[in-house]
């Protein structure tokens, strides 16, 4: 094992009652369980917000994996500002990166590699990376990469000259990485779609799961998971299921778009584990998202079996396929309507789809994806 210690560099760190960039957890305990020290570093905004409850994380705190190794968190406070720029940078860009690199000198000082998650961590390290000579290995998840309205193009490219490798969550991710010139000449790269903790699925019967939730047993139900907003689609799967008689919608998620009506069984936030029953007690999954990197709700529903109506788009297909998904445009309500009528009343082709699913699912883990992407660095380390 060439490597030992690895600095994540991060958007945000789940913390107790506040599970912002909860996904991040999953695969820094994953790491730290193959025998890798670990250090988050993580800044933490401390700006007003109304109507929001602020939780001031402590500077440095410790995490513990499954397994039982400490994960040292390190979360400088940081102010944040909006979307205002000075001489094209963002200054909450420019805020994340001196707290990070401060951070880094102050607390860390040395480690073997950096594992920034998405390109704008990478940015944040590059000076240190490259003056230490330090490995970055970039791991791109976003909807959208916005790299670049968060520095100008000069200095973006300065500050990743440290990478030697990539990780993409689908194959969208990698071409938009390289149509935005952020992949240059033979930096090796490999896509692995994101994955679920096995722990956090104990995949329960469904009538036994409609039970526990106080849900109907004989309705057909569709499930959302995701923001309320328009971007995931909750009001165009309102809109598409209207005219389908019988169908019940359980949407899980907060956001300004709160679906109501007849049709409606439940609308909010759930614990993780309820929404892993919400899944097992659901007939099909729906989700006309408008982009992604690689969807966590739609991976959590492949591993819980269900069929899925998704998006017909780049970044779903190195996971959605004819063998357990229907693929339709987003934005379109018909389309969308028709496939949610095909699964309301074709028990058989539900069935074939959930079967899909299933299979799918195997690949799906998190141990599995997470020694993947230890291989690759390890692969790759100079």
């Amino acid at each position: 094992m060439k490597i030992k210690e690895i600095c994540i560099i991060a958007q945000g760190y789940p913390y107790k009652s506040d599970p912002f960039f909860a996904f991040i957890r999953p695969v820094v305990c994953a790491m730290a369980d193959f025998g890798y020290n670990c250090t988050v570093i993580a800044p933490q905004s401390i700006s007003f917000m109304p109507g929001k409850k602020k939780i001031i994380r402590p500077k440095e705190w410790f995490d513990v994996s499954d397994g039982g190794n400490k994960i040292r968190i390190l979360q400088p406070k940081i102010f944040t500002f909006s979307n205002i720029k000075l001489f094209g940078y963002l200054l909450t860009g420019l805020a994340r990166k001196w707290a990070t690199q401060s951070c880094y000198k102050k607390y860390v000082k040395n480690t073997d590699c950096f594992y920034a998650h998405f390109w704008s961590s990478a940015v944040m390290v590059g000076s240190i990376a490259k003056r230490k000579n330090i490995p970055v290995y970039v791991v791109t998840g976003e909807s959208t990469i916005n790299i670049t309205s968060l520095y100008p193009r000069k200095y973006i490219h300065k500050n990743l000259t440290s990478i030697k490798g990539i990780i993409s969550v689908s194959s969208k991710n990698l071409e938009e990485s390289r149509s935005l010139g952020l992949i240059t000449g033979e930096i090796p790269n490999v896509v692995l779609p994101n994955a679920v903790s096995r722990k956090d699925f104990n995949l329960i019967e469904r009538k036994c799961a409609r039970k526990q939730l106080r849900l109907p047993e004989n309705s057909v139900i569709a499930l959302f998971v995701g923001y309320l907003i328009e971007r995931k689609g909750p009001m165009r799967v309102l809109e598409a299921a209207k005219t389908i008689k019988g169908l019940k919608l359980v949407f899980l998620g907060k956001g300004e778009q709160i679906p109501t009506g007849e049709q409606v069984l439940y609308v909010g936030s759930v614990p993780h584990t309820d929404m892993v029953k919400y899944m097992c007690a659901s007939d099909y999954f729906v989700l006309p998202t408008k982009a992604e990197g690689c969807c966590n709700a739609i991976v959590e529903a492949i591993v819980c079996g269900l069929p899925v109506i998704s998006s017909d788009m780049p970044f779903n297909y190195d996971i959605l396929d004819e063998s357990n998904a229907i693929l339709v445009d987003p934005q379109n309500i018909k389309q969308l309507g028709q496939a949610m009528m095909k699964l309301t009343r074709d028990e058989k082709y539900r069935y074939k789809l959930a079967k899909g699913s299933k299979y799918k699912s195997k690949k799906f883990f998190i141990d599995q994806r997470v020694e993947r992407i230890l291989r690759f660095m390890e692969e790759n380390y100079e």
